[in-house]
């Protein structure tokens, strides 16, 4: 794995009036060699007159890590209305040398999760999106329009891009991508006691650098908000460490006893027993969003109509953090 390839972009305090951003190398010591320079250029956003301001990233010297960081004033965040992207020009060196130069992008969103609920700019709001097996869906233009969020399973370069400029908020669902990708496989032994003949497992170790390279890819893209990972995969601090700025999603089903991991930030669950879905949602102080899977053909906006009637349904029931309505294949 290249150095590029470990790099970490995040942002940490944020406010109206300044955003703190860094640059992270986790598996080079500050302080010694190693040191990183570069820029962050912003905001740009189609119809903003914001004009956009350069500021240098500073190195912090010594440290467990090596890092840098700017403090961007008055920040564009990134928002449906107006997906502000900064772009950041990273050049790391080595005794002052450069040995590799890195582009990236980053969208500061003002979102995140206290209690029941979800935030974005401080005040509550509610997750309305459509869950699709497919990996490149178009026109996203419309859909931003009607203000839906997309559950997406792998998605392809283009819509990661156009979801970004457009402004449509992303939850990738790495959960659905099946078991073997992100959790190590459990030692199954058959009747007699013996070993099942099953293919090689992956260990802890092995997860966990799939899942943070996978996490890596999705952190350069601002649309992407909250990521969906499999109950059971293993969640070392140094995930964490690789998308300190994205919400971790857990999808439980509340007919069946399934234990909660300590990672879990936000619920996704299944809302075919309305009572069994209130009753869970009201035992945990998480945001929970209510799932809802179609039958039939509908359209990406045909499918967003359809939260506004999963929520209207449940209304009798209890009030969620979020209504998301599943098409295609599961």
């Amino acid at each position: 794995m290249s150095l590029a390839d470990q790099i970490d972009v995040f942002y940490g305090r944020v406010t109206h009036s300044a955003a703190q951003v860094y640059v992270r190398v986790s598996s080079l010591a500050g302080g010694d060699e190693w040191t990183i320079t570069g820029k962050v250029r912003g905001p740009i956003a189609p119809g903003t007159r914001t004009l956009p301001t350069t500021v240098a990233l500073q190195d912090l010297g010594k440290g467990a890590t090596l890092l840098a960081s700017c403090a961007i004033p008055d920040p564009t965040f990134w928002t449906t209305l107006l997906p502000g992207i900064y772009e950041l020009d990273i050049q790391l060196r080595r005794h002052g040398e450069v040995v590799e130069t890195v582009s990236r992008s980053l969208g500061i969103r003002f979102f995140g999760a206290s209690g029941r609920k979800l935030l974005w700019e401080g005040k509550r709001w509610v997750l309305r999106g459509v869950a699709t097996s497919e990996s490149d869906v178009a026109p996203i233009d419309v859909f931003r329009d009607n203000v839906g969020v997309l559950i997406v399973r792998d998605p392809v370069e283009s819509l990661l891009r156009e979801a970004s400029e457009a402004g449509v908020l992303l939850a990738v669902d790495l959960a659905l991508r099946g078991r073997e990708s992100f959790s190590a496989k459990r030692h199954e032994t058959t009747d007699a006691g013996r070993p099942k003949k099953t293919p090689d497992p992956l260990t802890r170790h092995e997860c966990t650098v799939r899942l943070i390279a996978e996490l890596r890819c999705l952190t350069q893209w601002p649309a992407v908000a909250i990521v969906i990972l499999p109950n059971d995969c293993h969640f070392e601090k140094e995930v964490r460490a690789a998308a300190p700025n994205l919400l971790f999603a857990q999808r439980i089903d509340p007919e069946e006893s399934s234990t909660l991991a300590d990672w879990t930030q936000v619920i996704f669950c299944d809302a075919t027993d309305a009572k069994s879905v209130a009753a869970f949602a009201k035992s945990w102080p998480l945001p929970v969003v209510a799932e809802r899977r179609l039958k039939g053909d509908y359209t990406l906006i045909e499918a967003r109509r359809e939260c506004d009637h999963l929520q209207r349904d449940l209304a009798p029931f209890g009030d969620f953090a979020g209504y998301v309505v599943g098409i295609g294949s599961a």
